[in-house]
């Protein structure tokens, strides 16, 4: 007994080591070196502080944000436009959201790139030569393309600023934000979603990048987002002001998906990217609740049933366009070309958290309800449907099968267009996925270039 005590004592070491792994001391080398790519980080979506540029304060991005909804400073945009990109307020972002209330967010990926990777923070608005890590902090209500023509512009402005318009950037994108990378490799700044036909990628962003770090992103949509479209995410944002965000609609499934099934779990031949359904089954801001919620929040003069139709069919509208836009963004992303090898695109998820992958839907007397949970059928009266139905491994938020643009839920899935040179799985929520520091260890590695992903099989790498 005592020599099986004396030989596990001299093994403790060795874990005591293994356990507090040193980063800085593994990347010092790479983290030295003069000459390498710059890195531009993207936040996802609700990721930067969002301000009044007119009267001044935060909207969004404080503590009491999360709690009190600013009547002055709500976050809705407007939905009257003909067209998406005139729908637009006063908001805009200021900066990216390292921490809120003492918990961290993006704060320890940021400052693990400085002190680790020794890369040198710079403003994307002003670059200057010699800095190497910059965040795009854009307005995450607005559309996705919208984002990727700021990506190019800033992109750009730090070649010029660096003297060399040869010179790759390597893309860390969260989220939301790996949907605005694949676009800007596909297509850069150029918005093709409103021609008849959606053209094969150019591929005109390619040139402007090595390596595209994808960290959670839902490559194939994610019922998370419908599910906060139909409930709010706090009190500051309810499904009103969720409801007139084009980005949003960008996160769902496609519409090939069927991620609804029954009361008894069959599928059912329902479609997201459908208008019609919405107003069908009561969705979102058409749920007879909401909209009663609404209309005691109008001016008085506006709430008598002729005006609340006009703006029940505004809101329609909106939704005819953002549906459609979000549809043909999906489209855009599937499409392929020649040229799909010339950037080198990485992933890192969670396989651990059970998350959303369908929702019931189903009778209640007159209506149409919805069911996330087994929990929400038994509420209901309905007998509940084992977990695995509604939820698949992920981060809480994006499946593993979303990341990887495999969504078991598509009929007839789009081909992806993504060829990945490796895949890394942690076990981490969505949101503290980019403080994980399993993700940051092999992050350096991959921006390194010390552990080439490319010299082993695609998706061979696995690390808990």
């Amino acid at each position: 007994m005592t020599a099986v005590l004396v030989g596990a004592a001299a093994l403790l070491p060795a874990c005591a080591v293994f356990r507090k792994l040193d980063m800085a001391q593994v990347h010092h080398p790479s983290a030295q070196r003069v000459e390498r790519n710059p890195v531009i980080f993207l936040h996802g979506f609700l990721g930067s502080k969002l301000e009044n540029s007119q009267a001044g304060g935060t909207a969004w991005g404080r503590v009491r944000n999360l709690f009190t909804r600013n009547r002055r400073d709500g976050l809705d945009l407007p939905i009257a436009g003909a067209s998406l990109d005139r729908n637009r307020d006063n908001l805009v972002p200021y900066e990216v959201c390292d921490s809120v209330g003492g918990i961290d967010y993006y704060g320890p990926i940021l400052r693990a790139l400085q002190e680790i990777g020794g890369y040198e923070p710079g403003d994307i608005e002003h670059p200057h030569e010699g800095e190497s890590l910059y965040v795009l902090t854009y307005d995450w209500r607005r559309d996705n393309v919208e984002t990727a023509r700021q990506l190019g512009e800033a992109i750009e402005r730090i070649r010029v600023a660096h003297g060399r318009p040869d010179l790759k950037i390597n893309l860390v994108a969260h989220s939301m934000g790996g949907l605005v990378a694949r676009y800007f490799i596909k297509y850069g700044a150029v918005d093709v979603l409103g021609r008849t036909e959606i053209p094969a990628p150019s591929y005109a962003g390619a040139p402007y990048v090595d390596k595209v770090v994808l960290i959670g992103t839902p490559n194939e949509g994610s019922m998370t987002a419908f599910r906060i479209l139909n409930q709010g995410v706090t009190h500051a944002l309810p499904v009103e002001d969720l409801f007139t965000m084009p980005a949003i609609y960008q996160l769902l499934p496609g519409r090939e998906a069927r991620p609804f099934i029954d009361s008894d779990g069959a599928s059912l031949p329902v479609s997201l990217r459908d208008p019609d359904n919405w107003l069908k089954y009561g969705w979102s801001t058409f749920n007879p609740e909401t909209l009663a919620k609404m209309r005691r929040r109008l001016p008085r003069a506006g709430r008598d049933a002729a005006s609340f139709l006009a703006l029940r069919d505004q809101m329609r509208l909106f939704l005819d366009l953002a549906l459609e836009r979000a549809d043909r963004f999906h489209r855009a992303l599937a499409q392929t070309g020649p040229g799909e090898d010339q950037v080198r695109f990485f992933a890192f998820g969670s396989d651990c958290i059970p998350t959303q992958a369908r929702t019931v839907l189903h009778r209640d007397g007159e209506s149409w309800k919805l069911a996330f949970t087994p929990e929400d059928l038994s509420r209901a009266g309905q007998a509940e449907l084992p977990r695995e139905l509604f939820f698949t491994p992920g981060d809480g938020s994006v499946t593993l099968a979303s990341l990887l643009a495999q969504e078991p839920t598509s009929e007839a899935a789009l081909a992806p267009g993504i060829s990945f040179a490796s895949t890394v799985f942690v076990c981490a929520t969505h949101g503290f996925l980019p403080k994980n520091p399993i993700f940051q260890n092999n992050l350096f590695h991959v921006l390194s270039g010390s552990c080439d992903p490319l010299q082993q099989p695609a998706g061979s790498v696995a690390a808990r």
